[in-house]
């Protein structure tokens, strides 16, 4: 069994719209302070307000690039101050162990066999022929 430290998946920068209200900028103030600052390497005005909302995440150069102008760490542009969760054998905190269900119980074989996605998939003609046959 396997332990790791895992956090959810990266949605945007959620720490960036606090970082910017702290200062008390607006989305276009905060883009012209980085245009000054850094020239062509700031990021576009519109990934400001995607990265803030979560409608897209960043690539790690860019959430560096903000990291380092507001000289703060990557876990504080995050928020990832709380504790990463410790999860067994891969799992996620959004996607339970293999053979668990997300209530934690185990599941049987049979069971697993059932909620696969490719047991849900609807059989072709000559797959029901086949199954059929046996």
């Amino acid at each position: 069994m396997t332990r790791v430290l895992a956090y959810s998946a990266m949605k945007g920068l959620p720490g960036l719209r606090r970082l910017r209200t702290e200062r008390g900028w607006s989305q276009l103030e905060l883009w012209m302070q980085m245009r000054l600052e850094l020239g062509e390497g700031a990021p576009a005005r519109s990934s400001i307000g995607n990265y803030e909302s979560g409608a897209t995440s960043p690539k790690i150069e860019d959430a560096i690039v903000f990291a380092d102008f507001f000289g703060v760490t990557l876990d504080d542009l995050m928020d990832r101050g709380a504790d990463p969760v410790v999860v067994e054998d891969g799992a996620t905190p959004d996607h339970p162990p293999a053979g668990e269900a997300p209530d934690g119980r185990r599941l049987d074989p049979d069971e697993i066999a059932r909620s696969s996605p490719r047991s849900r998939r609807p059989q072709t003609p000559a797959a029901r022929r086949r199954s059929a046959g046996a």
